[in-house]
């Protein structure tokens, strides 16, 4: 008679533990770039089927490259002990959060005062265009295009306001050792507060380039 030796059955590392892992994961990396934001985690279920070693560690986490932070994403969940493994679990990630709206409905080529915006809240998952989440970053811009009452306000939306008209009469200011000398002439092109524009100097008829300082005023430098 041979003696009969017990063979221990494998082990498997739970499904749940995975999920768990996986979400954390998810979580803290949302929590962590979208402060304030009301989020909720909900990772596919994995195949029943699927068996894999247990770890008999601490699993580790991490997002692929690429991988976003809110919507569906996908987090990998890997195990570094004596049988190791790596796992792909999908998960969605929601997040809301108070963004800047429409407060009435907008005409494009409007300028955008404290009236005509509010913040709502809003899942962040069908934003992939971006948002704002102050007022104070869309007062002044001018709306690009026809928006209803309660609709998101896009950077893309935006436009900051003309301060110089091509063939405007403007100020020439130039500043040196804090001597600040200005003379008149004329803008060859319009532009917004801080972009480069070309000007004609109305006394010497020179053109050159100057930056938008601000309505009517360009700065050409000392």
């Amino acid at each position: 008679m041979f003696p009969l030796t017990a063979i221990a059955a494998p082990t498997y590392e739970p499904h749940a533990a995975i999920l768990r892992a996986a979400s954390s994961y998810a979580l803290s990396a949302a929590r962590s770039e979208l402060p304030g934001a009301k989020l909720s985690v909900a990772p596919a279920p994995l195949d029943a089927r699927l068996a894999l070693a247990a770890c008999g560690q601490s699993l580790s986490t991490f997002r692929p490259n690429g991988g976003a932070v809110v919507g569906n994403t996908v987090i990998g969940v890997r195990c570094n002990g004596v049988h190791p493994w790596t796992l792909y679990v999908p998960v969605k990630v929601s997040a809301r959060l108070p963004v800047v709206v429409a407060a009435r409905p907008l005409v494009r080529g409007e300028q955008l005062g404290a009236g005509d915006l509010k913040l709502a809240t809003r899942d962040l998952g069908n934003l992939a265009y971006g948002y704002l989440t102050a007022e104070s970053q869309a007062l002044g811009q001018i709306v690009m295009r026809q928006t209803n009452a309660g609709q998101v306000i896009l950077p893309g939306m935006l436009a900051p306001p003309i301060l110089v008209k091509r063939g405007q009469q403007v100020t020439l200011v130039s500043s040196a050792e804090g001597i600040e000398v200005s003379t008149e002439g004329v803008a060859l092109a319009s532009g917004a507060r801080g972009q480069w524009v070309k000007v004609r100097n109305s006394r010497s008829h020179r053109i050159i380039d100057g930056v938008v300082a601000g309505p009517g005023r360009v700065s050409v430098g000392g």
